[in-house]
C-alpha cells in the first residue's frame, strides 16, 4: 500500500454523501417547518444543526476530492520516527488540551505534551449545533504535532463512519501512516493499527466498552497498556477529575512521536 489516493478520494465521497444527508435531512426539517406554520418546532431544532453540519461534511469532502485529484504523487513515504521522550515514569495520563486537542501528563499533573486541533470558524460552529443533540457525532477534524514552534506532523482524522480512520503526514506534507479501526470477524475483537506502508508499525485489539488496549509493535512487544477511562488512583486532584485514560509503559525509554499519535488516535476515536 504505497499510495493513498484512492483512499482519500473514497473517504472524500464518504464525507460528502454523509454531509448531503444530513444536509437534505435539515433542509426537509426547516421547509416542513415553515409550511407548517411552527407548528412542529422540534423540526427547527433539529433541522437546523443538521444543515450546518451537512455544510461542513460537504466542505471537508470535497476537500479531499480535489486535493487528491490535483496531487500528482500521493504515496506514502517512510519516516525517520523522532524521539518525544528520551524517558517516561511508568505511569502517565493522556487527557483533554486546548479545544478538542489532547495533553500528556505525568501523574503530578504536570504537561508533558500536547496534541493540538488546528480548528476552523466553521468547525466550531457545526460542532456546537450537532453537540446539542447527537451525541458522539464526530466530525472531520486535523491536530497538528508541534515542538518549539515547528509542525512535525498532522493528524486528519476522518468524520462520521462505521469505522474510525486518520491519516498522518510530515510537517512537510507527506502523508506516512494510516490508522484504522477494524472488526475481527474470528474473535468479534475491534482492531486498531498504524500502518506504515506495507508495515504494521504498532496495532492492539480488544473491547471499547472495556478500553482496555496493550498496545504492541511489530514484533508483538508490548510498549504501552492504554485504560481507557480509568481513574488516575493517587494522581494528582486535577487529573482525577479529567476524562482521559491511564497509560502504563513497559518501554520507558526513546517513545517516538507515531507511538503518542497512536495512543491519541485509541482515546480520541469518538471524537
Amino acid at each position: 500500500m504505497d499510495s493513498v489516493e484512492q483512499f482519500i478520494k473514497k473517504d472524500g465521497r464518504n464525507q460528502c454523501i454523509t454531509g448531503a444527508i444530513l444536509f437534505l435531512f435539515g433542509a426537509g426539517s426547516l421547509m416542513f417547518f415553515l409550511a407548517s406554520d411552527g407548528g412542529t418546532w422540534l423540526m427547527l431544532i433539529y433541522g437546523a444543526p443538521a444543515l450546518g453540519g451537512g455544510l461542513y461534511f460537504i466542505q471537508s469532502g470535497w476537500k479531499d476530492l480535489v486535493k487528491a485529484g490535483s496531487t500528482a504523487d500521493m504515496t506514502m513515504d517512510t519516516d525517520d520516527d523522532p524521539v518525544a521522550f528520551t524517558s517516561v515514569p511508568h505511569e502517565m495520563y493522556l487527557g483533554r488540551g486546548e479545544d478538542q486537542g489532547a495533553r500528556f501528563f505525568n501523574m503530578s499533573g504536570t504537561p508533558m505534551g500536547d496534541i493540538l486541533e488546528k480548528t476552523t470558524v466553521m468547525k466550531k460552529m457545526a460542532g456546537s449545533a450537532l453537540s446539542l443533540h447527537l451525541a458522539h457525532f464526530p466530525l472531520p477534524s486535523v491536530y497538528q504535532v508541534q515542538e518549539s514552534g515547528e509542525t512535525l506532523y498532522e493528524i486528519e482524522k476522518k468524520g462520521f463512519a462505521l469505522r474510525s480512520k486518520a491519516y498522518v503526514k510530515r510537517g512537510d506534507g507527506i502523508y506516512v501512516a494510516v490508522m484504522e479501526e477494524k472488526k475481527d470477524k474470528k474473535n468479534k475483537q475491534t482492531v486498531f493499527t498504524y500502518r506504515q506502508k506495507e508495515d504494521v508499525l504498532y496495532q492492539t485489539s480488544g473491547d471499547p466498552y472495556i478500553g482496555k488496549y496493550s498496545i504492541k509493535d511489530n514484533d508483538g512487544q508490548t510498549l504501552v497498556t492504554l485504560k481507557k477511562g480509568a481513574v488516575p488512583v493517587g494522581a494528582a486532584d486535577s487529573l482525577q477529575r479529567m476524562n482521559g485514560s491511564v497509560l502504563e509503559w513497559e518501554q520507558r525509554e526513546d517513545i517516538p512521536y507515531t507511538l503518542l499519535i497512536f495512543l491519541f488516535f485509541l482515546e480520541h476515536r469518538e471524537q
